[in-house]
């Protein structure tokens, strides 16, 4: 039988350890565990936001008082302003839209990557016609020493026969 967890301590009475939310409860999961609308369709998570999503994020975390490095809500933790930092970030106008020389710079990688396929592929058509060209060589030299022992056979059958 394996031993059961230890007893976990109860949490402090002190509300400084609690989330402290001074804001819109309709992006919080109620008792029913309904989500805000953009939460509820799972499809929803993998599409791209539009950018309409995005300014209402921003507007949340600043309602919040976790848009900033120093932040106007003395409840958040160290875990709450750093998770804010990284969707501020992500959200930012830099990863949505990038820059002409990155853009530059990924087309050009793209052209060699394409360049290097091409002449890959064309190495193994030459090296497929080589194999072929070879195997044909193969072929008809097995053809000649088969031809040229039966021709061999034929002539000492012969000599056989005529003793």
């Amino acid at each position: 039988m394996s031993p059961s967890p230890a007893p976990q301590p109860p949490l402090p009475a002190s509300s400084s350890n609690l989330l402290r939310f001074d804001g819109d409860l309709s992006l919080v999961p109620n008792g029913n565990g309904i989500l805000p609308e953009h939460l509820q369709d799972s499809n929803s998570i993998s599409e791209p936001l539009e950018s309409s999503e995005l300014d209402s994020m921003r507007a949340r975390l600043h309602q919040l008082g976790l848009a900033s490095p120093r932040s106007t809500n003395p409840g958040a933790t160290l875990v709450e302003r750093e998770l804010a930092g990284m969707v501020l970030r992500l959200a930012s106008n830099s990863v949505l839209h990038p820059s002409p020389t990155q853009l530059a710079l990924q087309a050009e990688t793209i052209a060699e990557l394409t360049s290097q396929r091409d002449l890959l592929i064309q190495e193994r058509e030459e090296q497929r016609l080589r194999w072929e060209v070879e195997r044909q060589g193969w072929e008809r030299s097995a053809e000649a020493l088969l031809g040229k022992r039966r021709t061999a056979g034929d002539a000492a059958e012969r000599d056989y026969v005529s003793e």
